[in-house]
């Protein structure tokens, strides 16, 4: 079988840390696999090696069966693996429509910069208005970015990143700061996403996970611990043991 994403056997060392351990992971198509972790587990190197911006120390990393370890992060956007980041970084000062319409026209190679320019591209925008409504901002379209709730805020970049037709999607921490009056926004729209589309999400909100993954990977000082359906691995005592000292997996912030 081919699969969207796969590492195999990836380690990295940043000195004599042997922060990343022989990791495997695998995606198929239309995957809803969760990535969890302690701090310090080794989570956001792992996924800086998925997605170009850490190279391992030796290892190799799959997209639809090609060996794309040596490439930069960009290209490895082109092949279908799009990186959400668990720290905002939008157009504040813009519109929540011309921060996903720049994001549309870019991935349509029309310039670094389309505002510069005598007009707008009108299926761009169409295309950029789709998306918008996809993750249920359709009424604050011209609004701008800092004037919506950081939940908000969370799925314009979710809509940015379906803005470069992804196939498979990094959801890193997307529920990180978001008050629990707004997280069942994201859930839903998180929910309703292509059935088609890869997700691999890095999260400690246990919440989220139960509602959204079918399948969990644990991480623990950089070595899997447990891999599997969520149902087997919520119930692992080694699980239970490292996030509660044997108690009940529950939602968390840690």
């Amino acid at each position: 079988m081919t699969y969207m994403l796969e590492a195999r056997d990836l380690h990295k060392y940043f000195g004599a840390l042997h922060v990343t351990n022989g990791v495997n992971l695998k995606l198929a198509p239309g995957a809803r696999h969760a990535l969890i972790g302690p701090n310090g587990a080794g989570k956001t190197t792992l996924v800086g090696q998925l997605s170009g911006v850490i190279a391992p120390t030796s290892g190799q990393v799959f997209i639809g069966g090609e060996d794309v370890t040596r490439l930069a992060p960009a290209k490895r956007t082109r092949t279908g693996l799009v990186r959400t980041f668990q720290i905002s970084n939008l157009f504040t000062d813009m519109t929540v429509l011309e921060n996903v319409y720049l994001a549309v026209s870019q991935n349509r190679r029309m310039g670094v910069n389309p505002f510069r320019a005598a007009g707008r591209d009108k299926g761009s925008i169409d295309r950029a208005m789709d998306l918008i409504r996809k993750v249920r901002l359709e009424p604050h379209a011209d609004r701008l970015v800092s004037e919506l709730a950081y939940g908000q805020q969370r799925l314009i970049e979710i809509a940015i990143a379906l803005a470069l037709d992804p196939k498979i999607l990094l959801l890193d921490e997307p529920a990180a700061g978001i008050p629990t009056g707004e997280l069942d926004l994201l859930l839903r729209v998180i929910e309703e996403l292509d059935p088609s589309l890869a997700l691999l999400i890095i999260e400690h909100d246990m919440e989220l996970v139960r509602r959204v993954a079918t399948d969990v990977t644990v991480l623990v000082h950089g070595t899997v611990l447990i891999d599997g359906p969520l149902r087997d691995v919520m119930s692992s005592d080694e699980v239970k043991r490292v996030y509660l000292g044997g108690g009940e997996v529950e939602a968390q912030n840690a």
